[in-house]
């Protein structure tokens, strides 16, 4: 006699069967809807952009019991069945200037790439966090410099992070100096990048620093950018003066992003020195620019802001750091290293070879 779905009884014996995905799903990758900035976007907007030419195969999209947004940029997305599912992440790049320095357009920094496989229990909300890039800056001479580009989130509930991918820094540019400092890219360790001048990122989910340098030194510079957003604490203000004040007034220097525990808003630009010549860091914790000196990449651990020790001198942003939890099976990363190891578990880690020069994404496919 059967009763129910998948549960069978035979001569009074209960046998447990499969129980029935909530949905269809094989594959589906989630976007920025093609925003750039600071503040992530809303559901409206992700189907405007994004999602209308995915409702036909994926009914759950247009089911808020599956999929919405909880905050801007925060997407949710509910497990359908208990199984393997395989991950892809990208951070965002930083934006791109338009400038004199005919080298400056290929100096920017680009996203890290992060893959695993993991089994994910059904019923399970999963928070996505895509990162964006920050905006293009078009001043074509003086100053132009972009700030960081965001990181991308896959966490679950409990605040628990499976797999993060950092964004790229912003690169600095300025007419009385034209040295070619390139901007980081994100990494795949789990602290973040140093800017080009060692302004140092951040570790354990912290923010990426700005204004100091790896021994302590305070930066002579009076316009640095803002240290990139991580998991647990916001980046540091171009000011150096401890974390990001939550104020938007920045005046010469970019301020930090800000960190997913929060809202992972990109951190603003310089004030007296505003887009075009500056922009904000994109969301997922991007730092924002000063207006010659890029801001730091979002990430689990954010990116480097900027440091010097000259009175006036550009810097380039350090990349986002990334995560992977120690639960993943097939780990992929940008440069077939995590930590520092070519290994994971007891599995080589494969070099995807790639960095990501776009908007980050989270792609997932069920094994």
């Amino acid at each position: 006699m059967i009763i129910g779905s998948g549960i069978t009884i035979t001569s009074g014996v209960q046998i447990i069967g499969e129980i029935s995905a909530l949905y269809p799903f094989s594959t589906f990758t989630f976007t920025t809807g093609n925003t750039v900035g600071a503040t992530g976007a809303n559901v409206q907007w992700l189907f405007a952009n994004s999602y209308s030419a995915s409702n036909a195969g994926n009914v759950w999209l247009t089911n808020t019991t599956y999929y919405g947004v909880s905050k801007p940029g925060y997407q949710y997305w509910v497990v359908p069945e208990t199984a393997q599912y395989t991950i892809e992440v990208a951070g965002a790049r930083s934006g791109i200037p338009t400038y004199s320095n005919v080298n400056a357009a290929a100096r920017y920094g680009r996203g890290a790439v992060m893959r695993g496989t993991f089994t994910l229990q059904q019923g399970t909300n999963v928070t996505i966090a895509v990162g964006q890039p920050s905006a293009n800056t078009t001043q074509p001479s003086t100053f132009s410099s972009p700030g960081g580009g965001g990181g991308t989130f896959v966490v679950l509930p409990g605040n628990f992070p499976l797999i993060i991918a950092g964004g790229g820094g912003g690169n600095g540019n300025w007419t009385s100096n034209t040295a070619t400092y390139f901007a980081g890219n994100g990494v795949t360790t789990t602290f973040g990048g140093n800017s080009f001048n060692g302004a140092p990122g951040g570790f354990n989910g912290w923010g990426g620093n700005s204004h100091v340098n790896r021994n302590g030194v305070v930066s002579a510079n009076g316009y640095d950018g803002g240290g990139g957003g991580g998991f647990i604490l916001p980046g540091v203000i171009g000011t150096g003066s401890n974390l990001r004040p939550g104020t938007t007034t920045t005046n010469n220097v970019g301020q930090g992003g800000w960190h997913f525990l929060a809202n992972l808003v990109g951190g603003a630009a310089s004030t007296t020195y505003p887009p075009p010549s500056t922009s904000a860091g994109g969301f997922g914790g991007g730092g924002g620019a000063g207006p010659i000196t890029g801001g730091g990449g979002g990430g689990y651990s954010g990116g480097g802001g900027a440091y010097s020790n000259a009175s006036t001198a550009i810097d380039s942003g350090g990349g986002g750091g990334s995560w992977i939890a120690a639960n993943a099976t097939a780990v992929a990363t940008s440069d077939g290293q995590y930590e520092r190891s070519g290994t994971f578990g007891s599995e080589s880690i494969t070099n995807l070879a790639t960095v990501n020069a776009g908007p980050g994404y989270v792609r997932i496919t069920k094994v």
